[in-house]
């Protein structure tokens, strides 16, 4: 084909709006494509919003703490704040309190898990799997010595609590979520760095195997002292 046939066929392209067309036709394909991303990221993120604000709404409920013995300590002389007295969650009070809470967080997780990343999700099971744990423990003592553990474990409590509140406040603050595969080798590495390493090392676990140092011991022995367990 010669040069000047070549262009005449060119010429005809662009007389005749063709190109103008396939042009046209592919940035609307484009933005439509755009447009159904960002539908699909919208609709993604208010679904995780929604989750990570549920979350930190249960998490927020389940911190409160009580006194231990607070009927007793706010008689004496010169009481004033908590500051210097014992102290125990509130979920530990009986085990109508722990097993609400319990259900609430496997509620959460029933209708959330799918919407939050891997890391965060690792950290609700984490407290799952400690309160299970726990609550396994305490089956063995009557209800009215659950304050009196939950003194000893509140440490426990409040480190798993705080550090997957700290988890959905940067979840919030970045404003721009995905939703990710909870399978697959990044959910493996993440759950033995999030959960089983973090499980294993609690007061809780690591007493039932007897592997606490001997300042732990001491402390707990002296708690258990104070409180008469």
């Amino acid at each position: 084909m010669n040069t000047s046939l070549i262009v005449t066929i060119i010429t005809a392209i662009l007389g005749s709006g063709i190109l103008s067309t396939l042009i046209s036709h592919a940035l609307y394909t484009r933005k439509l494509k755009k447009e159904q991303s960002m539908k699909a990221d919208y609709g993604a993120g208010v679904k995780t919003a929604k989750a990570l604000w549920a979350l930190k709404e249960l998490l927020s409920n389940g911190s409160a703490i009580e006194i231990y013995k607070a009927e007793k300590v706010m008689q004496e002389p010169g009481f004033s704040t908590l500051d210097g007295n014992v102290i125990y969650p509130e979920i530990l009070n009986d085990k109508e309190s722990l097993l609400k809470f319990l259900e609430a967080l496997r509620q959460f997780r029933k209708e959330y898990e799918f919407y939050i990343d891997c890391e965060l999700a690792l950290k609700v099971v984490l407290i799952d799997r400690y309160l299970s744990q726990l609550i396994l423990f305490l089956n063995s003592y009557s209800e009215k010595y659950w304050p009196d553990w939950g003194a000893i474990f509140i440490d426990d409590i409040q480190n798993l609590f705080h550090q997957c509140d700290k988890c959905i406040i940067k979840k919030i603050n970045r404003q721009k979520y995905k939703l990710e595969y909870h399978n697959g080798l990044k959910w493996k590495i993440l759950r033995r760095k999030l959960l089983e390493k973090p499980f294993n090392n609690t007061i809780l676990v690591r007493m039932n195997k007897g592997d606490l140092s001997e300042m732990e011991r001491q402390l707990i022995i002296g708690t258990a002292r104070e409180i008469n367990i």
